[in-house]
């Protein structure tokens, strides 16, 4: 993402009357943005480290007149030497990798908070998300009942057979 794009994003969400939606915005893509850098400039390095190795042994060996039992051997050495490029979905799927580890490290009690947090977000940002969620909860505490009652029945039956 080049600075023009930033811009325009910068001048959208400016005008945008939810300044809580924006802040937060700004908030989480910066944090991603340098979640990008520090994860690029990891994958870089190994890559670049690997490469130099590769080299030495490519070298080391003198594979540019191999013997034939190493000729195997030598190219995969000299495909590791040029290797220079780093796609950015790699990149992208440590960064939610790294997140999703992250957040599964926590106790309970901090998932706990961070999700309330985060629906009392939502609430200021759009109220339709919240009402959505609280649907979405009902629902499923309806399920979760109707679970329960429909395997407290079967017990109940299955034990007045015995």
């Amino acid at each position: 993402m080049d600075l023009g794009t930033l811009l325009t994003l910068f001048q959208y969400f400016h005008a945008v009357p939810n300044k809580l939606g924006y802040i937060a915005f700004i908030i989480l893509s910066y944090s991603l943005f340098l979640d990008w850098i520090q994860i690029s400039n990891e994958f870089y390095n190994d890559i670049h480290t690997k490469a130099i190795t590769c080299k030495h042994l490519y070298e080391g060996n003198r594979c540019e007149t191999p013997i034939p039992a190493m000729v195997e051997q030598c190219v995969r050495w000299y495909t590791c030497a040029q290797t220079r490029n780093i796609s950015g979905t790699l990149i992208w799927a440590e960064v939610v990798k790294r997140f999703v580890n992250s957040v599964l490290a926590l106790e309970l009690r901090a998932m706990v908070l961070i999700t309330i947090n985060v629906f009392i977000l939502l609430s200021f940002i759009d109220r339709e998300i919240f009402r959505q969620f609280l649907d979405i909860l009902k629902d499923a505490i309806r399920f979760v009942v109707i679970c329960i009652t429909i395997v407290f029945c079967v017990r109940i039956i299955s034990f007045a057979h015995l």
